[in-house]
């Protein structure tokens, strides 16, 4: 490509045809010094590869105009992980009749409502049938109130929503994702929905 003073299409006319050479030129020093054509930037470099050793060396590059600071990432080693705790559905649900789930949520370990959960709902035939977004209760029980730290969500199904779902099991999945670390915890339970009277009790199994 050097050789033929090739620059590629969508560089035209940002990029001479003398630059491109500079850039060839140290491509092919890289490759020369290095013995490998992983060439990067940012703090750190492949300085060399060795397969049948299994061995590789990693250096940091440590330009003086580069922006971050030595240790600027270190924040993201340890990501805050959303983890769905308990849920607490009642034991049978009436069809046509509102319910309602409580969740418990921790982050990074601890009891947090700074969480993003979204539930989805479907029916004995895998159909998605009702779906959204929970948000924590404006004032909890259980020595908790205006605690913004309980970890405590609500799922509401209205009425028009239960009715729905079909008689017997159907299937609700939740999602928890932290906001600063978006690998979402997911907990899977069965509802058990009747056309006759409520009762109480819970089921969860995590998947």
């Amino acid at each position: 490509m050097k050789d033929e003073s090739f620059v590629p299409p969508a560089l035209k006319g940002i990029v001479s045809i003398d630059e491109a050479k500079k850039r060839y030129d140290a491509s092919i020093k890289w490759i020369t010094t290095h013995n490998h054509a992983v060439i990067s930037n940012g703090p750190f470099y492949l300085d060399n590869y060795n397969p049948s050793g299994r061995i590789m060396t990693i250096k940091a590059f440590r330009d003086q105009s580069y922006p971050f600071e030595q240790g600027h990432w270190s924040y993201f080693e340890n990501p805050k992980l959303a983890e769905i705790g308990k849920v607490e559905a009642p034991q049978f649900i009436k069809i046509g009749q509102p319910s309602k789930i409580q969740i418990s949520i921790k982050v990074n370990g601890q009891p947090s409502n700074d969480a993003l959960v979204n539930y989805f709902v479907s029916d004995r035939d895998g159909r998605l049938v009702v779906h959204g977004h929970v948000q924590p209760p404006p004032s909890i029980t259980n020595n908790t109130i205006n605690n913004p730290s309980s970890g405590r969500y609500e799922i509401n199904i209205q009425g028009n929503e239960t009715s729905k779902l079909s008689v017997g099991p159907n299937t609700l999945k939740i999602f928890a994702t932290s906001r600063e670390a978006y690998r979402p915890d997911i907990s899977t339970n069965i509802l058990l929905a009747i056309p006759g009277a409520a009762g109480g009790g819970s089921s969860n199994s995590k998947g």
